[in-house]
């Protein structure tokens, strides 16, 4: 697990400086080892965090014949059968690295390499005799990638400071349809950033460049093109279990010392049994948790962690009465405003993890392929009362329901939850459900105008096609794994434990496997409306405790609430009374807010997310 960056000039050399800056700006990424390349125009950068061939995979690294130069940040889980393959075409190979594998695939194939590759990458390859570079990305977005086009020439990185770092005047223009979309999701969804001239190279595409000049990006993965699985349920469940353990097996690969991330929920759980079968070791396992019992899932942490055998251990939050200055540090590598909270359990539980492991795997991915969450649960009741016209009667009953509440003493006003809400709008879409504010919710604490987006719709439709044979609810599955699993979820545990310097994997995110998902009826995903992950469950449940997955999710969220009246309190509060505030929002609204919620109110998503944005612009001195 690396941080790459580089640049293709359209006129002047390369300064050796800038790349060197740009490596400085997260080499946490790769503590082990820097490097860098430079040929005229063209310079390619390199922090290695060593896990694959420790001694002679240092990068950038040239082919066996000079003319291809590649940096490689990510793991590629098939690389040994790849290699034999290359061998037999007669390839010589000089490293035992998964980075050559794909230089020599290259060489062979030219960009359908990334069409073999298995696994999680970000990477660029500089072709000395066609004098053109090639970026790609895995098909989840799993690793991060950055470009951008100045009046240079093209330069990419894997994190924004570090492309800041290559050409700081990308800073100089906002997109503030991008920070719009801050406000909309609690992150800015790809190929959107918060400056004008800085993309996110999105899943599954790639992008070719000569003299500078990058063409567009092109797709190479196409999971709306998958067929519908025709077997039984019994033969579903046999083939996820076949799938997802040699998933689970490629990710266990690694010169260094292998651990997971165990939160007590059904994903992280599966994937602990599955390795416990696979090692013949005791596996190491992480847990992190809070002192109110509302938000801490310990408990079941450990009641895996006996019944598997692992070698366990966990930490409060809480005890670290530091959590204020290390926030900014959190969110310094995203280098726009990102507010996904779950962050800071994460950058923690990896910080445990770090003592002990190099490698952690983690459940990620399941959630948004299984309908793990509330929103999908609300999600698909929305479509159920469409399909039948019930909605009219749903809402009424909803109305009553809260009227009684009222009656008995309980202030319960209608609408309740972001599903009521939404049973209020003409044409609802489950896309809804993802929102955080509406922009009518939020516009009455914003001053500045360009943040005042009338074009909602615009910011929530995907750019991505879907399958006509899908139902409604796997499309919204769909775009999910394509807006928060890439543009969140991911970004979050990438910077959260590469901040650690550890690596990070997920075995539900094997493409195969996610393929696999996609063309399973909903039927054995959600059955009813409440039951979700349904097949998942029933599939490994022999592997973990009786009656393990009779409970209901509980998320790994922080209690924000409190802390903002305790532990970052001052930090909010400074925020809110800054300069930026005064200028992006309208600072007395806020602040009534903030003492409101000081005695008691629980104002924390608005609070939270305005205190986040101004983090992000004080640390990178945005004018307003």
């Amino acid at each position: 697990m690396c941080g790459i960056s580089g640049c293709y000039l359209s006129g002047g050399p390369v300064d050796e400086r800038l790349l060197k800056d740009s490596i400085a700006a997260m080499r946490y990424r790769g503590p082990d080892e820097q490097g860098t390349f430079v040929l005229g125009p063209v310079g390619l950068a390199h922090a290695r965090l060593s896990i694959i061939d420790i001694s002679t995979g240092q990068q950038p690294m040239s082919s066996t014949d000079g003319r291809h130069v590649i940096v490689f940040n990510g793991e590629i889980y098939n690389f040994q059968e790849l290699r034999r393959d290359c061998e037999a075409r007669g390839y010589r190979f000089h490293t035992h690295s998964d980075t050559e594998v794909i230089l020599a695939l290259y060489a062979m194939h030219g960009t359908s390499c990334v069409e073999r590759l298995r696994g999680m990458f970000a990477f660029a390859v500089y072709d000395q005799q066609s004098a053109t570079m090639f970026l790609a990305r895995d098909r989840l977005g799993v690793k991060p990638l950055l470009y951008a086009h100045t009046s240079t020439g093209f330069h990419f990185a894997s994190e924004m400071p570090a492309l800041l770092a290559l050409a700081p005047e990308l800073k100089n223009e906002l997109d503030p349809e991008g920070l719009s979309d801050y406000f909309l999701r609690q992150y800015i969804n790809a190929p959107r950033t918060a400056y004008r001239r800085i993309r996110k190279l999105e899943p599954g595409t790639f992008l070719v460049i000569k003299g500078g000049v990058a063409q567009a990006p092109a797709r190479y993965w196409f999971p709306e093109q998958i067929g519908r699985y025709a077997g039984t349920a019994a033969q579903a469940g046999e083939e996820l279990r076949a799938r997802f353990t040699e998933a689970t097996r490629l990710r266990l690969t690694s010169e260094r010392p292998v651990g997971a991330l165990l939160s007590g929920g059904t994903d992280s759980s599966i994937t602990v049994a599955v390795m416990s079968k696979l090692l013949n070791r005791p596996v190491k396992t992480y847990s992190i948790g809070f002192v109110d019992e509302k938000w801490d899932e310990r408990k079941y942490a450990r009641q895996v962690a006996q019944h598997c055998g692992t070698d366990h251990e966990e930490l409060l939050i809480e005890f670290d009465k530091d959590l204020a200055h290390r926030l900014p540090g959190m969110l310094r590598p995203f280098g726009e405003p990102y507010a996904d909270n779950s962050l800071i359990p994460t950058f923690y539980v990896a910080q445990l993890a770090r003592r002990g492991a190099t490698v952690i795997l983690t459940g990620d991915g399941a959630d948004e392929a299984w309908a793990g969450y509330k929103r999908h649960y609300h999600a698909a009741l929305l479509l159920r009362l469409q399909r039948y016209g019930l909605v009219p009667l749903w809402r009424r009953g909803r109305r009553l329901a809260c009227r009684m509440d009222s009656m008995r003493g309980r202030n319960r006003p209608f609408p309740r939850n972001r599903l009521d809400r939404l049973l209020l709008e003409r044409d609802a879409s489950p896309r809804h459900l993802t929102v955080q504010f509406t922009r009518d919710e939020f516009a009455r604490f914003l001053r500045w105008d360009p943040l005042r987006v009338d074009r909602q719709e615009d910011l929530l439709r995907s750019s991505r096609p879907d399958n006509d044979e899908w139902d409604a609810m796997t499309r919204f599955l769909y775009y999910e794994m394509n807006t928060f699993l890439a543009g969140d979820v991911l970004p979050k545990v990438d910077i959260a434990t590469m901040l650690n310097s550890i690596e990070a994997r997920s075995p539900f995110l094997d493409h195969r496997l996610m393929e696999f998902i996609f063309s399973l009826p909903m039927r054995y995903k959600l059955k009813g409306l409440r039951q979700s992950k349904w097949l998942l469950k029933e599939t490994f449940k022999d592997l973990l405790p009786p009656g393990f997955f009779d409970r209901p999710k509980m998320g790994f969220s922080p209690p924000m609430d409190a802390w903002l009246r305790t532990l970052l309190r001052e930090w909010c509060a400074d925020h809110l009374n800054g300069d930026v505030s005064r200028r992006v929002f309208h600072q007395a609204e806020l602040l009534k807010l903030f003492e409101a919620h000081q005695a008691g109110a629980n104002h924390s998503r608005v609070l939270w997310m305005c205190a986040v944005f101004c983090e992000w612009a004080t640390q990178n001195r945005i004018s307003f």
